[in-house]
């Protein structure tokens, strides 16, 4: 899922938990021939220890270079299978512990095939994570918190009352997010505005004259790579997917062709990037005509689905 972008999405772990929870999960739960009740409980408890583990760091960590999906993923993963297992209080802290000396991942790699490769890491690692610490292997209880570790490594700081704090539905996994278009989820605002717009307006892309995306921190410094040359880094150019939107070209299947495609080029050219809107915040999308006229609009995409309520799942 995380190689083929349809992964969900978290924003307060800024990265995507299932990837890097539900393999470790799954593959310990056969094993232990685990029941379905056994295999979600644990699943949640990965997620919600993943999106506590994120909200100690902060996004700092992420604007350093982390890549959350690989780095906290992990320690989601060690949570899940501790679960799996029946680890008491002290092993499960071990867990933790052996699973941030082993957090890994580079936002550097995100437009390549190496992005894909954290997921996988972060369940190996959480899965062993938890198999060490049920066969009493020692580490650090403190290796979160501690002055030497992982948030204060990754972020500088760790932030336990937000770590503990409630979240805003009760539950972390209640706040999911789901994705429809095959590229980095802090574009996803920047398409939905495209479409939003050409389909309110009948827009003729021979009329755009200009578009004009205005980003937050997080999001210019993860997915505005300017030329893109393979599929992979298309993912992450907002400027070239906003006229693959315009062009009315479908973003379910990125690959490298798209990357070439002429027309897209074309208009990717009248496409300007700018880091001036708020991290976290619908992107404002401008759009300019020849004619003089402006168009605007800020889709949320952060809104997590309502199809099941908590009143309807009870």
């Amino acid at each position: 899922s995380h190689v083929l972008d349809f992964d969900d999405v978290n924003a307060t772990l800024i990265g995507h938990p299932s990837v890097a929870i539900l393999g470790a999960a799954l593959g310990l739960a056969e094993s232990l021939r685990a029941g379905g009740p056994e295999f979600l409980c644990a699943f949640v408890a990965g997620y919600e220890t993943a999106c506590r583990v994120a909200a100690a760091v902060g996004p700092l960590s992420y604007l350093r270079g982390f890549h959350h999906t690989g780095t906290i993923g992990t320690l989601g993963a060690a949570a899940a299978c501790a679960r799996l297992l029946s680890l008491d209080a002290q092993r499960t802290t071990t867990a933790l512990a052996l699973a941030a000396t082993q957090a890994a991942g580079l936002g550097c790699m995100v437009d390549t095939m190496s992005k894909s490769f954290h997921a996988g890491k972060a369940c190996e690692n959480g899965l062993l994570a938890a198999l060490l610490a049920q066969n009493d292997f020692t580490a650090n209880e403190s290796a979160i918190e501690s002055a030497k570790g992982f948030a204060a490594t990754a972020s500088g700081a760790c932030d336990s009352e937000a770590a503990l704090a409630e979240p805003p539905l009760g539950w972390h996994i209640l706040s999911n997010l789901f994705k429809f278009d095959a590229s980095c989820y802090m574009t996803h605002s920047t398409l939905a505005g495209i479409r939003e717009l050409c389909a309110q307006h009948e827009l003729d892309t021979d009329a755009i004259a200009e578009i004009r995306l205005h980003l937050g921190e997080l999001e210019f410094a993860t997915c505005a790579l300017p030329k893109p040359t393979t599929g992979l880094e298309v993912k992450f150019s907002v400027a070239h997917l906003a006229a693959m939107a315009a062009l009315g070209r479908s973003t379910m299947v990125i690959d490298d062709a798209a990357a070439g495609d002429p027309a897209v080029i074309a208009l990717r050219d009248k496409v300007t990037v700018s880091e001036d809107g708020t991290s976290g915040a619908p992107t404002v999308v401008e759009v300019m005509l020849n004619d003089g006229s402006r168009l605007t609009t800020a889709h949320d995409v952060n809104i997590p689905e309502r199809d099941l309520d908590r009143k309807s799942v009870v």
